[in-house]
């Protein structure tokens, strides 16, 4: 190649733009994650699930929730970051993971009604308003009531459960426990020692009907067990 040649070709060159480098791709930004709480069920109702310790979550209108849960039963709420409301409810079935939120621990926006709220929860539509109530429950046992044993209700929202929830004592022969649930419900009621064995019993030994309690605000019982089904 001559230096004409040499020349012109390095000429061409120089008006060849010099490749720009694409910029290096930015940071992925994640997407919000749901917040999923752990805690034991109350009820679902009109559009809201309660948890036992009275704080109501709204659901989700496609909310999946699992077949069978039942009162008292440790549950795992997932809950959407942007609507707060409740998209999927799983009954606990295995050690929960570290980053599940318990429920005491719950940020109170993702909270729609309080136990020391006196506003209502009502579904979709302004219906079926229900407003959440403090029942306060106390029993009077037998004196021949072993005095080591513990004391429960027993309620139809766990299907009888013996050992359901244990109640708080007050004496020897008293004792006492408060409950959230839904104004205008209906509570039926028995209780036990702990054990379908230790059921209460009538005056006459026989099948105690269990009590029913219409659900208003302000309630409360003074009960009266008669004998236990395994104490002649």
């Amino acid at each position: 190649m001559n230096w004409c040649a040499t020349l012109l070709f390095l000429f061409v060159l120089a008006q060849v733009p010099t490749p720009t480098p694409a910029p290096a791709p930015g940071p992925t930004l994640s997407p919000m994650h749901e917040m999923i709480v752990r805690g034991q069920l109350l009820v679902i109702a009109n559009g809201y699930l309660v948890f036992t310790t009275g704080d109501a979550v709204r659901l989700s209108a496609d909310a999946q929730i699992a077949p069978s849960l039942h009162l008292g039963q440790t549950i795992r709420v997932h809950l959407d970051p942007q609507t707060h409301r409740a998209r999927k409810v799983e009954a606990l079935t295995a050690p929960p993971p570290a980053s599940d939120v318990d429920v005491n621990e719950m940020p109170r926006d993702y909270v729609a009604v309080s136990p020391g709220s006196a506003r209502s929860i009502q579904n979709e539509g302004g219906k079926n308003a229900a407003l959440l109530v403090t029942v306060r429950i106390d029993v009077t046992v037998p004196a021949d009531t072993p005095p080591t044993d513990d004391i429960y209700l027993s309620t139809d929202r766990s299907a009888f459960s013996a050992a359901e929830l244990r109640m708080n004592r007050v004496d020897a022969y008293h004792w006492t426990v408060t409950l959230p649930a839904i104004a205008g419900s209906t509570l039926q009621y028995e209780f036990t020692r702990g054990s379908y064995t230790s059921v209460e019993r009538d005056a006459s030994g026989g099948v105690f009907a269990p009590r029913k309690l219409e659900i208003e605000p302000g309630i409360a019982t003074k009960d009266t067990v008669a004998r236990w089904a395994d104490i002649s």
